[in-house]
């Protein structure tokens, strides 16, 4: 490498470390001023508004404290505990007040797969609240034979995905 390349290559490090320490600091502290005011609504509000506050500011908390994202895979080719992650999905839940999902088999092996179908039904639950107002939402994911079938519905609007592979 010449001496050219490697102070390119030293100066795009720099600013990468930068732009990290940057984020690091900007969201750091938003995130901990967000955990003092939801101590606050949680210790000014009663019953499930403030079990669902608290879960927020638990959710924070693990997030500042970096254990969110102990709870992730190690790396891209370990696949999402499918299963496991649909639950803490719907127990997080506080609106809509109903998820349910119907499923043959959610075991993914296929760690492309179980990520894609995850973020899938996330970005479901964040529309059907966000735009849909929905107040019960139920989703079904089926395998058949090389695909898989994910289709959900809310009170309000319906939606239908389908994969046309599911090999391993």
């Amino acid at each position: 490498m010449t001496l050219q390349a490697e102070l390119v290559d030293k100066s795009r490090i720099e600013e990468r470390l930068r732009i990290a320490q940057d984020l690091h600091d900007t969201l750091g502290h938003h995130l901990v001023a967000l955990g003092l005011h939801l101590e606050l609504a949680a210790h000014e509000s009663q019953g499930s508004v403030r079990a669902a506050v608290r879960n927020c500011s638990n959710d924070g908390s693990r997030i500042v404290a970096g254990g969110e994202m102990d709870r992730q895979p190690p790396n891209e080719e370990t696949a999402v505990d499918f299963p496991a992650e649909m639950r803490r999905l719907a127990d997080d839940l506080v609106h809509p007040s109903c998820m349910s999902i119907a499923r043959k088999n959610l075991d993914f092996p296929d760690a492309r797969l179980s990520r894609v179908l995850l973020r899938t039904v996330q970005e479901i639950v964040t529309n059907a609240i966000r735009h849909g107002e929905a107040r019960n939402l139920w989703i079904d994911i089926d395998r058949h034979e090389d695909r898989v079938v994910l289709a959900a519905r809310d009170d309000w609007m319906r939606h239908g995905l389908t994969s046309p592979r599911a090999s391993a």
